[in-house]
């Protein structure tokens, strides 16, 4: 049996997680990111390979020459084009026996689907609306917490406690926070 590959776009807390749960998947998995930012915290969460994704077309071709047409599961984070450009780096086997590829897009799916790849689009809103999907989710987040099995971003805690909120999301804007949950105390 060849190894199957997951592919995840992404660092944020979402990309974080999901190279957690596709390691313990027993996949390999190929990280598409800021490398110079976000590299080593990708590392020690369990990615086997970083692609640095400034030069997308590069990271795109990198991908491809690495997995040689086995790359079957894939989860962008960040939008259409960017989901689009992950379609291009599922190179699907053919042949009778051949599997096909699933692409998740959390934030869009490419305009233009490609007919090998079946793409996933996650209804955020069930877990809210369907209170035995958000329930059946948390135990099982819970438990892998538990068990340790699963890491939590870095958190950082913003000073002035409400009227600290627009410092907070003005970090988030200018980027100069990349990877940490910021959390606002209620109380100072």
């Amino acid at each position: 049996m060849k190894e199957e590959i997951a592919n995840v776009l992404g660092s944020s807390a979402i990309g974080c997680c999901a190279v957690q749960i596709a390691k313990l998947a027993g996949l390999k998995v190929i990280a598409i990111l800021d490398v110079e930012k976000n590299g080593e915290r990708m590392l020690k969460l369990g990615a086997d390979l970083l692609v640095d994704r400034l030069d997308e077309e590069r990271a795109i071709a990198i991908v491809k020459g690495v997995t040689k047409g086995r790359l079957r599961f894939a989860l962008d984070t960040r939008g259409k084009e960017s989901a689009a450009l992950l379609t291009e780096a599922m190179q699907i086997e053919k042949g009778r026996h051949a599997k096909r590829a699933h692409l998740v897009g959390l934030t869009g799916l490419p305009k233009e689907p490609k007919e090998v790849v079946v793409y996933h689009s996650v209804p955020i809103k069930s877990f809210h609306e369907a209170p035995q999907v958000g329930e059946g989710l948390m135990i099982w987040l819970e438990k892998l917490l538990e068990l340790k099995l699963l890491s939590t971003p870095d958190i950082e805690v913003a000073e002035g406690g409400l009227e600290g909120i627009n410092a907070a999301l003005d970090r988030l804007r200018d980027g100069s926070v990349n990877g940490p949950r910021i959390v606002v105390p209620l109380r100072t």
